[in-house]
């Protein structure tokens, strides 16, 4: 048979089987059928093609008749098709795809009465293996006048576990494969008839069907999908007429009382049933009259699911015709007391309740509503459980749409987030071009709403802090379909923070009136931003003279993939106080621990002193730069580096300190411990081993030994009546140890040598351990505030000092250790000395030395011990041979002297300076 031009009166028939070659060739004699099917364009099985398909079988073929006086004639038969083989062979392999069938049988038996011209079917049974049975009977009278047509079929059954075991024999071509899977149960229509008139001039036909799928159950490696005694019941009836189908009603139920899908590889849909309830008036041309479906799930997640719709389709005169302006009707949605710990594994608590309702009017016109309530909410962080507020969102629109469906808008949208948040949303889509259009005009959110959403750690740290104002978002996206119908998209809007204020008593700090203004711009993979703001006031009390006022505020951003945001140039000016500072960076995630990478810097320049802190005013030049990101095996941690250049800077602190002439880098490295909010510190370590009068030598091996080593210069201090002069310190900071191998001054005429390690330890005060040694050399004493004028000689004072602590947590306990030792100081410089730690001479035993002095005894060693905040001082004097007072040993001992007692000497000494 071949087969060209095929065409139909009504519809279309695909290119494939226009053109067609069919051979068939039996032979009687062996019992073998062969079939070939060739078409004339190769078919396509995934990506494999096939020009040929052969099926092969060996044949058995059984037919009886015989008449009865000439009225009657009966006949019965059988046909067996054996071992069936089908065979695919492809364009280019030379070897075919085999696959064998289960043996298939029919049976039939029935007469031709001729005297009223019927045909009687009383026997038709066919079956294919082990899990295919049919049976059936039928009659065909008035053969020559309007022929009646009546068939019965019942019982049909499926049984699908050994339909199963076949499927899984299959070999097809690659990429094509059969799923491993496991089916039980069986399928039976337990009623199929067709009875009415076939004729030219009348064609009346009734249909009546009635099947059951019943424990029906599925099991799947391949697919995350389990079913367990599934019960399906399906009643139809319908009536075809001369000009095609008339009316039609469809009737079932579905009921799954075990069905098991995983979503992934924690969260499961497995409710304890679930059943679909539908019916379906059927028109003209199978057209829809009217749906009726209804879906109930128990058990899901711990809560129940509801589905309901109701529709009515009219003016449509196909299936093909049917759009949404034919539809009238409602749907609803509700879910009730989900779990959403059962949903997430435990990574989110609660419940929640869903409803929604959409109503529509042929399609044109509708309305929709939803709301959602959650309630005992919680998420999982690495810290534990946080919990969240009750919260409500409800949403409501209208929905209009053009004749056919060319467009359709949301209009009059508006949704809510609690007191949070609120929202205008309109919508349209259109489908020539297949476009869509979202407007949010406006979106805000109240500052003041705030609190209940934020982690315990932060409503913790923030508990006495109060904020308020308002975040203003308008944004426009329009979306299309590409070519290649991809998903396309521009978005622009803009957005303003108005009149935001922060008062933080804990941490000192305020903001009043904070107002930005900004646009945004890209996609929804990328979004562009430019802002620029002003802040009316900044202080931080105690720390600020006064507030920071009109702090001008300038910048942009980029938030990628809703994942990343980089910043590509903030600026912040403080006109008063002359200082600028410029931010660059990125945040790379927007997980708890996000990795950061920022580039800071500030500048300030002034001509005259300008008060920056309470009690301390600068004048000059100085720039900061630092860079802060991640590191990059543990995110948990942040990196500090940067330094701080000096050129020329002056400062007055109070008005007791003058510092003059600072000049010089002080580079700077440090880890922070996000986690544990704690300063990541290197190994603790003390003092290098060399020697004060040893760093000459050393000094041009250190840059390659200390890191971030520096130099830093001062050109003078005064520090209440204290002149200071000349300074020049070697330093480094990094990772928690500020390291000073040498600091040298000039202090009234003599020089000073200093050596300091301070270890910051996890950052708090009373952590802070520190250790230092100098060495003093002919510094006159007779320079000393509120000493008396002496010979310079006999004024001069050397010796060392060497002191250990830990802590300087004001109020806490101190633990300092040390002494001083002067090995060279004169009698004048002792008694100057003397006088002043202890200006109004109320410490008894310094009075007793100075009177020994006074007498003529002549220091020889003066030891300053401390020890637990006190000090424990030692005079070690020479006797004069003309004087009969003797001491014991030659030393003079006084029991303690807190170090309290020598800062207030200080600082009344300061006092009477400042009333001169």
């Amino acid at each position: 048979v071949k087969l060209t031009n095929l065409s139909l009166p009504r519809g279309s028939i695909d290119e494939f089987w226009r053109a067609l070659k069919f051979k068939l060739q039996v032979n009687t004699n062996e019992g073998q059928i062969v079939a070939y099917y060739q078409p004339q364009i190769p078919f396509q099985l995934g990506t494999w093609s096939s020009k040929t398909v052969m099926l092969n079988s060996k044949w058995q073929l059984r037919f009886f008749t015989q008449t009865a006086y000439a009225k009657n004639i009966d006949f019965h038969g059988q046909l067996q098709l054996q071992q069936p083989q089908l065979k695919l062979f492809g364009v280019s392999e030379a070897k075919p795809f085999q696959n064998y069938f289960p043996d298939l049988k029919a049976e039939w038996k029935g007469l031709v009465d001729l005297d009223s011209l019927n045909v009687i079917l009383k026997i038709l049974k066919a079956g294919c293996g082990k899990w295919f049975d049919f049976e059936g009977q039928g009659k065909l009278g008035r053969l020559l006048n309007h022929p009646r047509i009546q068939c019965d079929f019942a019982p049909v059954v499926i049984r699908f576990q050994p339909l199963n075991e076949w499927l899984q024999t299959l070999h097809l071509p690659s990429p094509l494969q059969i799923p491993d899977f496991k089916m039980r149960g069986e399928y039976r229509i337990e009623k199929a008839s067709m009875q009415g008139t076939i004729s030219p001039s009348e064609f009346q036909i009734k249909l009546i069907y009635k099947s059951v799928l019943s424990d029906f159950g599925l099991i799947s490696t391949d697919y995350p999908l389990e079913l367990a005694g599934a019960h399906w019941e399906l009643k139809a009836s319908g009536a075809f007429g001369t000009n095609g189908f008339q009316k039609g009603h469809i009737q079932g139920k579905v009921k799954i009382p075990g069905f098991r899908y995983a979503l992934n590889d924690t969260a499961v849909v497995q409710p304890k049933s679930l059943d679909v309830n539908y019916e379906v008036l059927l028109g003209t041309h199978f057209v829809p009259q009217h749906l009726n479906f209804m879906t109930a799930i128990d058990d899901i997640f711990s809560g129940d699911a509801f589905l309901f719709a109701d529709i009515t389709v009219s003016g449509a005169q196909s299936l093909a015709a049917i759009g949404v302006e034919n539809l009238t009707g409602t749907a609803e949605l509700q879910i009730r007391n989900l779990d959403l710990e059962t949903l997430t594994a435990g990574n989110e608590k609660g419940n929640f309740d869903f409803h929604s309702l959409l109503t529509t009017n042929y399609g044109y016109k509708g309305f929709l509503t939803f709301d959602l309530h959650g309630k005992d909410l919680e998420y999982l962080t690495d810290e534990g459980y946080e919990t969240l507020p009750e919260l409500f969102l409800t949403g409501k629109g209208s929905l209009v749409s053009t004749k056919g469906f060319q467009k359709i808008s949301l209009k009059a949208g508006s949704f809510q987030l609690n007191d949070l948040l609120t929202g205008k949303l309109t919508m349209l889509l259109e489908k020539l071009g297949k476009k869509v259009t979202i407007n949010v005009d406006p979106l805000l959110i109240d500052h003041n709403k705030l609190r209940p959403f934020l982690p315990s750690y932060l409503r913790e740290t923030l508990k006495t802090a109060q904020w308020q104002g308002q975040t203003q978002v308008q944004i426009e996206m329009n979306g299309w379909l590409d070519e290649q119908k991809r998903f396309q998209n521009n978005l622009s809007g803009r957005f303003s923070i108005e009149n935001y204020s922060f008062d933080y008593p804990e941490a000192f700090l305020t903001l009043d009136s904070l107002r930005i203004r900004g646009e945004l711009l890209g996609t929804l993979n990328q979004i562009q931003t430019s802002f620029k703001g002003k802040l009316l006031a900044f202080n931080v009390t105690d720390a600020f003279p006064e507030p920071m006022a009109d702090t001008r505020i300038e910048g942009s951003a980029v938030l990628s993939n809703f994942d990343r945001l980089e910043f590509s140039g903030i600026e912040i000016h403080q006109p008063e106080k002359n200082i600028t500072l410029h931010i660059i960076g990125l945040i790379d995630s927007m997980a708890v621990y996000p990795l950061y990478d920022f580039k800071i810097w500030m500048n300030f320049q002034a001509l005259e002193y300008v008060p920056l802190l309470t009690d301390v005013a600068l004048g000059g030049d100085f720039v900061a730069n630092c860079r802060i990101y991640s590191k990059s095996d543990n995110v948990d941690i942040l990196i500090f580096d940067g330094a701080v250049d000096f050129r020329n800077l002056n400062a007055r602190i109070g008005r007791d300190i003058a510092v003059y002439g600072i000049h010089g880098s002080v580079p700077f490295s440090q880890m922070f411990d996000l986690e544990n909010s704690l300063l990541v510190s290197s190994s603790r370590r003390s003092l290098p081993a060399w020697y004060l009068p040893l760093f000459s030598q050393m000094e041009p091996y250190l840059s390659g030994v200390v890191p971030y080593y520096s130099t830093l210069q001062i050109d003078s201090v005064r520090a209440m009546q204290y002149r200071i002069a000349d300074i020049k310190a070697q330093m480094s900071f990094a990772n928690g140890l500020v390291n000073i191998p040498q600091l040298s001054m000039k202090l009234y005429e003599g020089n000073v040598a200093f050596q300091c390690l301070i270890d910051l330890g996890s950052g708090s005060l009373e952590d802070m351990s520190y250790q230092f040694r100098s060495q003093i050399a002919r510094i006159n004493s007779a320079k000393f505030p509120g000493t008396a004028t002496a010979k310079e000689e006999s004024a001069e004072i050397a010796g060392t000092i060497n002191f250990s602590g830990r802590g300087l947590a004001p109020g806490e306990k101190m633990e300092v250790e040390g002494e001083l030792q002067i090995t060279d100081i004169g009698s004048q410089a002792t008694d100057n000395l003397l006088k002043s730690i202890d200006p109004r001479g109320a410490e008894q035993n310094i009075k007793y030395v100075r009177r020994l002095i006074g007498l003529g005894f002549k220091p020889k060693l003066l030891s300053f011990p401390v020890r637990h905040g006190n000090f424990y001082p030692t005079f070690e004097l020479r006797q004069p041979w003309y004087i009969p007072i003797r001491i014991a040993g030659g030393k003079v001992a006084i029991p303690r002297i807190p170090m309290q007692f020598i800062l207030d000497m200080v600082s009344t000494q300061s006092s009477l300076f400042d009333k001169r």
